[in-house]
C-alpha cells in the first residue's frame, strides 16, 4: 500500500529518502541528485545528494569529491525531463475528459481533434509547423535574408506523434538546415515584432 502524504512528511521517512539518494551517489549510480516530493498544499521532501559539477579529473581516475556539492538552489538544464510529467498530465486530462473539445484517449490518433486545439497543425494552414525545409534558394529577399525552400508536409500530425517525437518537428542540432532555419526565424520574428511561438514548438 502506498504511504500517505502524512507519512511522507515524517522525519523518519525524510531520513529514509535522503539515505536512498545518498547511497546511490556513494555507489556511483549517479554523481548527484536533486529531489522533491509535494502535494497541493505542501512541499513534503526537498533534498539534494552528491555533486552538481564534476572536475575533469573525475573521468581520469580523479575523485568526484573534488567537484561542487549539490545545493537546493542549483539550476539545472533539464532538457527533456519534463516531457514525461507533461505527457502524464495530458493523458490524465484526456482520461477525465477535461479538454475543451472533449478529446479522449481514443483520439490519440485523431488529427481533426488535435487541430481543434492546435489549428496550426492543420495541413494547408500556412503555419510553419506544416512546412518541410529542403534547402535554401540562391537569392535573398529584399531584407538580405536567405530564402528557404519549403514544401507542404504530407502526413497529418496527431497527439500521439507529438508525445512520441514523430511529428516531424525538428531541433537545432538535427542538422545544419534546422540550425540555419532557427536563426532565420529569430531574425524574421524580431523584425516583425511577433512572439517566437514556432521556436518554442521546434526547439
Amino acid at each position: 500500500m502506498a504511504p500517505s502524504t502524512t507519512n511522507l512528511a515524517t522525519p523518519a521517512t525524510r531520513t529514509a529518502i535522503q539515505k536512498l539518494f545518498d547511497d546511490a551517489t556513494a555507489n556511483s549510480i549517479a554523481p548527484g541528485y536533486q529531489f522533491v516530493v509535494f502535494d497541493r498544499e505542501n512541499t513534503l521532501v526537498n533534498g539534494v545528494s552528491g555533486y552538481c559539477d564534476l572536475p575533469a579529473s573525475a573521468g581520469a581516475g580523479g575523485s568526484p569529491q573534488d567537484g561542487a556539492k549539490m545545493r537546493p538552489d542549483h539550476i539545472h538544464w533539464i532538457m527533456s525531463i519534463g516531457k514525461l510529467a507533461l505527457s502524464i498530465v495530458c493523458l490524465m486530462a484526456l482520461e477525465r475528459g477535461l479538454t475543451s473539445n472533449k478529446m479522449t484517449i481514443a483520439d490519440l490518433d485523431n488529427h481533426e481533434k488535435l487541430v481543434e486545439i492546435l489549428p496550426e497543425f492543420k495541413l494547408g494552414s500556412g503555419s510553419w509547423v506544416t512546412k518541410v525545409i529542403e534547402g535554401w534558394d540562391e537569392g535573398h529577399d529584399e531584407q538580405g535574408r536567405k530564402i528557404p525552400k519549403l514544401r507542404e508536409a504530407k502526413t497529418p500530425v496527431t497527439l500521439r506523434m507529438l508525445f512520441t517525437h514523430t511529428s516531424g518537428l525538428g531541433i537545432i542540432w538535427d542538422g545544419p538546415l534546422n540550425g540555419q532555419m532557427v536563426r532565420f526565424r529569430i531574425i524574421t520574428r524580431k523584425k516583425e515584432g511577433d512572439l517566437i511561438l514556432l521556436l518554442v514548438l521546434s526547439v
